[in-house]
């Protein structure tokens, strides 16, 4: 759901426009004037070095945030992982932000991984309503993402943002299903298991090592197990 809200229709203070706005580094502010003239004021999101949208810059706003896993069976804690599993699928994940003074809140998803050359950044946003499940699995849709990840709530108009930081990371498949996938999917290509075998490595007598298998895994962003390994043919 998005909301989009001009400044021509009603000049109520207050509303803005956003949707395609929250998913950029600031957002307008429809205002409107003593003499009843609207105009729009630019509020700036936080923004890291790099020019990415960083709500944990912001200061933080009066909202509750609460996540689960697996439809709501299970509670995931900030810094804790979410894990892909060995299927492979991702991590089934529902956000409940609770806000005591908004109907509705800008939901934002950041997913980031930067890693020897890389720098994989993917943002999620919309506009949500306050007090009810935002259900982050289906922002996937059948792509697959994993990083250091920060979900932040604010209200709609508002340069404060709470934030929620966790980690999503990839168990391996077991070697035959692996293998399977990718006889079955690469259409007769006889050397693809093998460039698959040669770029995922070797460890503890086993390969098709799409996510490492090293570390001491503790969820830290310094921390690489189970992040992806390099190489076209792993599951990134």
């Amino acid at each position: 759901m998005t909301l989009s809200i001009m400044c021509d229709e009603g000049f109520q203070e207050g509303y803005c426009e956003v949707g395609i706005y929250a998913c950029k580094n600031y957002i307008d502010y429809c205002r409107v004037n003593q003499d009843h003239h609207s105009y729009k004021k630019t509020i700036y999101l936080g923004i890291d070095s790099s020019g990415i949208p960083d709500d944990t810059l912001l200061p933080d706003c009066d909202i509750t945030i609460s996540v689960f896993l697996e439809d709501s069976s299970l509670t995931l804690y900030e810094n804790q992982c979410a894990m892909i599993s060995m299927t492979p699928t991702m991590p089934d994940i529902f956000a409940l932000p609770m806000s005591m003074n908004d109907d509705y809140l800008i939901g934002r998803l950041k997913i980031r991984y930067n890693r020897s050359n890389r720098n994989d950044y993917k943002l999620f946003c919309d506009t949500i309503l306050n007090n009810a499940f935002w259900d982050v699995y289906e922002l996937f849709d059948t792509l697959f993402y994993g990083g250091e990840a920060v979900l932040s709530f604010s209200p709609l108009c508002d340069t404060c943002a709470t934030t929620f930081r966790f980690s999503i990371r990839g168990y391996n498949p077991e070697e035959y299903d692996a293998e399977s996938y990718i006889e079955d999917s690469l259409d007769g290509k006889w050397y693809a298991k093998y460039v698959a075998i040669h770029e995922s490595g070797w460890r503890n007598g086993r390969t098709f090592l799409q996510f490492n298998e090293i570390g001491s895994y503790n969820c830290d962003s310094s921390d690489i197990k189970y992040t992806p390994n390099w190489g076209d043919m792993c599951v990134e």
